[in-house]
């Protein structure tokens, strides 16, 4: 029986004005599709059909083990880096993008088995390339049809491009909705104190007013905000009333969007060390793949070390202006404290590199993970 994976009700569409077999069984890792289909009596099965919990935690454990031997492995051998500390600045992207890769590999080798060899991914293999230091895949790339592109026909791709456009509006739509009146009189109610007057500091320091705020003419402690979320916005009194004079951090240096063409050093040696480093924390886990499903793994390697390098490469043609941004920080924080929520930011990595590696000596932080 012909398998035909799909990630979109378009792809759907499409897929079935060009599939010709009459058995084909969709597949899907999609719930609101996976429930389209049923609902519409379409023979549909979800990619992750009898999966045991195990199983998906021993590719998390995966993907930690080689966050921790790549973030090793870069300290020691990067000697370009400076005072960045892998493990702070990319060791959570590493293991995101271990676990992406290496689960999105898992359930095709598996649909790839049940289906004999005939097995059809359809998208658009060509995904967003990293950028801004940005390790991951964009939320709308067809992950399945790229790892299947570079397979060298072991498996079928249907050329399927979405309208970018729609996607980007959607894409807007959920996260830039703005709040109705109803929702700005309860946000307003259900304020405390210490967060209703966050707020309102926050509103005048936007409109160039109030940039510093104190409660005594000598602070106890000079606290900056980078990343603030709900405990820190409450606690705000708090720190005033003990003290401190708040105000935020100075922009971060930004990274450069435009993808770089200087040479990452010792590239190929990096790339080996990243599959062999790949494949030693998927065998020590006991992540499986069939002797057919290997041909999968091996090319979900090959686009993780691939990916990993871009972003180095774009770190180390950076690594100068990063480094005199931060110093510039550490002058104006000087013996202050920075107050930041937990961020999946690499600058905000730097910025915990740059505290604790002591380059700039006075530099604090002080991490609130949520």
């Amino acid at each position: 029986m012909t398998r035909v994976i799909i990630e979109s009700l378009n792809a759907w569409q499409a897929a079935v004005k060009s599939v010709k077999d009459n058995n084909v069984m969709w597949c899907t890792s999609s719930p609101g599709l996976l429930e389209t289909l049923t609902e519409n009596d379409i023979q549909v099965e979800s990619l992750e059909k009898d999966l045991k919990p195990e199983q998906i935690d021993s590719i998390g454990r995966a993907a930690f083990a080689f966050a921790a031997k790549a973030s090793k492995y870069l300290n020691r051998n990067c000697r370009w880096r400076r005072y960045v500390s892998f493990d702070l600045a990319i060791g959570l992207h590493l293991s995101q993008l271990f676990h992406v890769l290496v689960y999105k590999a898992w359930l095709m080798a598996r649909a790839l088995d049940k289906s004999g060899g005939d097995l059809i991914c359809v998208g658009d293999p060509a995904v967003r390339p990293p950028s801004g230091l940005v390790f991951l895949f964009d939320r709308f790339d067809t992950v399945f049809a790229h790892l299947a592109d570079r397979m060298d026909g072991a498996v079928k791709v249907l050329r399927f491009v979405e309208v970018r456009k729609h996607l980007d509006q959607l894409d807007a739509w959920v996260s830039q909705r703005p709040m109705t009146r109803w929702e700005k009189l309860l946000s307003i109610i259900n304020n405390t104190p210490g967060a209703f007057a966050f707020k309102i500091w926050r509103q005048s320091e936007q409109r160039g007013r109030i940039k510093q705020v104190r409660l005594y003419p000598r602070p106890k402690q000079h606290v900056f905000f980078y990343k603030h979320c709900e405990l820190i916005e409450e606690n705000f009194l708090q720190l005033l009333l003990r003290g401190a004079q708040c105000e935020h951090l100075p922009a971060l240096p930004k990274p450069d969007p435009q993808r770089t063409e200087l040479p990452l050093p010792d590239e190929d040696d990096i790339k080996k060390q990243m599959i062999l480093m790949a494949k030693e924390s998927a065998a020590e886990q006991g992540v499986e793949f069939s002797s057919q499903g290997e041909a999968v793994f091996t090319t979900c390697n090959t686009l993780l070390a691939e990916r990993i390098c871009r972003v180095l490469a774009d770190l180390h043609a950076q690594i100068d202006s990063f480094d005199a941004g931060f110093r510039f920080i550490g002058e104006i924080v000087d013996d202050g404290l920075i107050i930041s929520n937990f961020s999946r930011r690499c600058l905000n990595g730097f910025l915990a590199s740059t505290a604790v590696n002591t380059v700039c000596a006075s530099l604090h932080v002080s991490m609130a993970s949520l």
